[in-house]
């Protein structure tokens, strides 16, 4: 078939196909019924007529001999009066047989009968004319004369007889005839429908059924049940599926739009921020360079001492939260080195020591072998390892432990990865703001920037790892976080 030809014009053509082969066949069938109907009624039948009319008449013929015989014989006129009998009956039959003819041959052979017979019954009255007479002799020399006649008559009456058979065996040819050039027909008909069904069925697998198959497997798993029997409901549940998808995706989309926005709003907040951040910071420096010279220039009661070192307390409260904003807004660049994630938790760990002492906090590392070493910004990883401290420290409020598990595993996604878990003991994290804590300027504290747990996030984003809650049996609050480790070349 046509390579240009569309699918819906293949299938149209086929079905067309198998169309006009069903309407041809049913118009074969109905030109052989009519067909062999008229030719029994025109032909069989009617031949059929004739014969027995031939046949009639030639029995008429017969039953006449021998009457003028016995009549010579014994001159009883009853001879003639069955003699008279059987020529109505002959000449009854010529009727009848004149009427069931149709063909020209048929005509002259009856008129040659007719004549015939009219003279040979002329002749056969003259016979009996000769016996009723007396004249014996002539009568007799006369009747051998009548006999020929009878016999001639006879051969014709033959002669149509022959002519009906062969006429009813041509009708019966004919028929045989019509029957095998309709079977031969109906053989290539049947050949050509199985062909075009053959191929329309061929054309409807592979072009329409297959592709609704594929089609409604696809994006199934391997555990997912075969679809079995009907391809068009299986097709419909996938559309539908695809349709809850896309309702899906486009509920997503309306949310990332909406994440894009506050994205947005949050940038030029940040901007504000980190403008206003810079602004306040000079002259909050200033102010505590000024306060730390009056205090050491004024001579101060206890009283004036405690205040001096309430503002002092507050205006350091001051800086750690414009530093945070400005931490926030703008992060710094990345200075990346080969270093290890264990060296980075000792350097941390020795920074806020005095810090974890005046928490009462105590900080345990939990370590088998030292981490493998990754490019990552030490500072940032320390910054980022210094927030979750201050977090835990100021959560336990009357002191507590932090837990630090250092390990080399495999995460998915990453591959290869140098993870930390860090747990304290703290009363932990509710469980309705969990999905909030890593949201920047979220805080449960009364005197938190919430900004912590988001720079720490950044961090670890930065550098390509992962940096999730988690949940400890015995624990409050625990992290994990994961940095992936380079490849062995």
């Amino acid at each position: 078939m046509r390579a240009y030809l569309t699918l819906r014009s293949k299938i149209f053509l086929l079905l067309a196909c198998l169309a006009g082969v069903n309407f041809v066949g049913a118009g074969a069938t109905l030109w052989y019924t009519f067909s062999t109907q008229k030719l029994y009624k025109t032909e069989l039948s009617s031949g059929i007529d004739s014969l027995i009319a031939a046949q009639e008449v030639e029995t008429a013929l017969i039953m006449q001999k021998g009457y003028t015989t016995y009549f010579f014989l014994d001159g009883d006129p009853q001879w003639l009066e069955s003699l008279k009998a059987h020529h109505q009956a002959f000449v009854k039959g010529m009727d009848q047989a004149e009427k069931a003819s149709s063909t020209d041959h048929e005509h002259r052979i009856l008129e040659k009968i007719a004549e015939a017979y009219l003279e040979f019954s002329v002749q056969r009255k003259v016979v009996i004319q000769l016996y009723k007479d007396g004249d014996d002799k002539a009568g007799a020399n006369k009747h051998w004369e009548v006999r020929k006649q009878f016999q001639a008559i006879y051969t014709l009456c033959e002669e149509y007889k022959d002519l009906q058979r062969s006429q009813i065996e041509a009708a019966h040819k004919a028929y045989q005839q019509r029957g095998t050039v309709l079977s031969g027909f109906a053989v290539a008909a049947v050949f050509a429908a199985l062909g075009c069904a053959l191929l329309l069925g061929t054309m409807i697998y592979k072009q329409i059924l297959k592709p609704l198959r594929r089609l409604a497997t696809y994006g199934e798993d391997s555990g997912s049940p075969r679809v079995m029997g009907n391809e068009v409901q299986a097709l419909g549940r996938r559309v539908d599926s695809l349709m809850q998808d896309m309702g899906q995706a486009q509920m997503e989309l309306e949310q990332s739009r909406e994440h894009l926005i506050q994205a947005e709003k949050l940038a030029m907040v940040g901007k504000l921020s980190a403008g206003v951040a810079h602004s306040i910071r000079n002259p909050l420096t200033s102010v505590k360079m000024r306060l730390f010279s009056l205090e050491r220039s004024l001579d101060l009661n206890d009283i004036q001492r405690e205040d001096f070192d309430v503002i002092s307390e507050e205006i350091g409260h001051l800086n750690t939260i414009v530093g945070n904003f400005l931490e926030f807004a703008r992060p710094p660049r990345l200075r990346m080195q080969r270093t290890s994630l264990s060296e980075v938790v000792d350097l941390t760990l020795q920074l806020v020591q005095h810090r974890l002492e005046s928490y009462g906090v105590e900080a345990i590392v939990q370590r088998k072998l030292k981490l493998p070493s990754l490019v990552a910004d030490p500072d940032q990883l320390k910054e980022f390892l210094m927030n979750l401290i201050m977090n835990a420290c100021e959560a336990m409020v009357n002191g507590g432990k932090i837990f630090i598990r250092e390990e080399a595993a495999d995460v998915q996604g990453l591959g290869a990865c140098a993870c930390l878990r860090i747990c304290d003991t703290g009363p932990g994290i509710p469980e309705n703001v969990e999905e909030k804590v890593f949201e920047p300027f979220f805080s449960s504290k009364e005197e938190g920037t919430g900004l912590g747990l988001s720079i720490a996030n950044r961090i670890i984003m930065e550098h390509g790892g992962v940096f999730r809650l988690e949940h400890e049996e015995g624990m409050g609050a625990c992290f994990f976080a994961a940095l992936p480790l380079e490849e062995e070349e």
